[in-house]
């Protein structure tokens, strides 16, 4: 499986390798299971792996996060998503 990685900002190093913020592909293989921990962990760093199921061909799209699973039911049934919520501190 492959992995994207890229930086939240700047250039930083990890597992010898030096990252930036225009994401890089590596193949299966580059990384060994200490090093992938590693770079999941990492707060500096992006990391996108294909899903169970995805082909590993294509990079993830970046910028965008997922829709929660409330708001996705909500879009095919043509409901506009709820309203945050407004909360008030207690005196």
């Amino acid at each position: 499986m492959s992995i994207t990685i890229r930086t939240r900002k700047g250039s930083f190093w990890r597992c010898g390798i030096q990252h930036t913020a225009t994401p890089v592909t590596y193949p299966d293989g580059t990384f060994g299971a200490s090093q992938l921990d590693a770079l999941r962990r990492e707060p500096m760093l992006v990391v996108d792996e294909p899903l169970a199921g995805e082909s590993g061909n294509a990079a993830p799209a970046l910028g965008k996060a997922p829709a929660p699973a409330s708001e996705k039911s909500d879009a095919k049934a043509g409901k506009a998503p709820a309203a945050p919520r407004k909360t008030t501190k207690a005196k």
